[in-house]
């Protein structure tokens, strides 16, 4: 379900004045948005939906104080789903066990290690960057369309390009030197 702003920003502010048909509509017409940006992150249906569920109370416990209207509720819940989304994914990856070999690979094999500097380079750099470039330099790798992104995000699909191409420029800048190695 689909929302104009101007719908929105009506709905945002039934929420500040507390109305429960308001939640439920609001929940109607971000949940599929939010599942669809966790399930582009690789978050599993069942983590995706617990994430979901704190970020829409995290989300309407900070209605009163997130503006423009409409838009802005719906971009704040989006950027909380995405934080929650990539918490979720950690706490996954910190409970998956692997053989201690994968951990520490044979110091024999320098061929398939990569440079700790440069990883944390990266980490940084992913770290830094808005939020909105990470989420969309990250559903890009996992092959997701710009058609497909702009549903997740809520923009256009034009829009999604060029943020595409802000994204990679930011990221050029930021890593340098170690994409010309």
């Amino acid at each position: 379900m689909h929302m104009t702003d101007d719908e929105l920003a009506r709905l945002h502010v039934r929420i500040i004045a507390g109305d429960p048909d308001a939640f439920a509509a609001f929940e109607a017409a971000i949940r599929p948005l939010a599942l669809g940006l966790l399930r582009a992150r690789g978050v599993n249906d069942a983590d995706a939906d617990e994430v979901w569920n704190t970020a829409f109370l995290a989300v309407l416990d900070q209605a009163r104080s997130i503006t423009p209207l409409g838009a802005g509720l719906r971009q704040f819940a989006l950027s909380v789903v995405f934080r929650k989304g990539i918490d979720a994914i950690r706490r996954a990856k910190s409970r998956m066990e692997a053989p201690i070999d994968e951990h520490y690979p044979s110091t024999s094999d320098r061929g398939g290690l990569v440079d700790a500097a440069k990883v944390q380079r990266i980490r940084g750099c992913l770290a830094a960057a808005r939020p909105s470039y990470a989420a969309v330099m990250e559903m890009t790798a996992q092959g997701l369309t710009a058609a497909e992104i702009a549903v997740i995000m809520g923009k256009t699909d034009g829009s999604v390009d060029k943020l595409r191409l802000r994204a990679r420029a930011w990221f050029a800048e930021c890593l340098g030197d170690i994409l010309d190695e």
